[in-house]
């Protein structure tokens, strides 16, 4: 049996179009996967440094917590004392605030300075890896 040339003309067509439209599908899928898998570390890598002084020990952690709350009574409502710092949880005291949309929030992190005065930073992440996740 014969296959037309034009019939044959056609499946090669279609079949152009849909191995470049499945091909595109792929690489996005697999783009948006791997960036999905490695999202904390990517998002560890393009944050930068935090300029907040070293974490006071656990044993001034009250302290600090009370320089919080008197410099920042919002930070009541919502607030955790990190047990152990990391480049994610770089501050002893960490609080959020509700920002004007639903699930947003605003990150601050506090320290003490070499003199002992209160030291307040927005923690912020870098939005790489969150771009894919939306």
């Amino acid at each position: 049996m014969k296959i037309r040339n034009d019939i044959i003309k056609v499946y090669k067509d279609v079949h152009i179009w849909v191995g470049i439209f499945a091909g595109l599908m792929l690489f996005v899928a697999f783009y948006a996967g791997s960036i999905t898998m490695f999202e904390k570390p990517l998002e560890r890598w393009a944050t930068p440094p935090s300029a907040l002084s070293a974490p006071v020990p656990m044993e001034r952690a009250p302290d600090l917590l009370a320089a919080v709350l008197k410099a920042h009574p919002e930070a009541a409502k919502n607030y955790s004392v990190m047990v152990q710092t990391s480049p994610e949880a770089p501050a002893r005291v960490i609080w959020r605030v509700r920002g004007d949309k639903p699930r947003q929030f605003t990150e601050f992190g506090a320290s003490f300075d070499e003199k002992g005065r209160l030291q307040v930073e927005q923690l912020r992440k870098a939005p790489v890896a969150q771009l894919v996740d939306t």
